[in-house]
């Protein structure tokens, strides 16, 4: 069981970092 959930707490990390890559792009953007 802990095996199936490590790779999704990788997932949402990597999501979460290009999440805010996105954001702070999308923010730099705007000024």
């Amino acid at each position: 069981l802990e095996r199936e959930r490590h790779p999704y707490y990788e997932l949402k990390l990597v999501n979460l970092s290009t999440l805010l890559e996105t954001v702070r792009v999308v923010h730099s953007k705007q000024q």
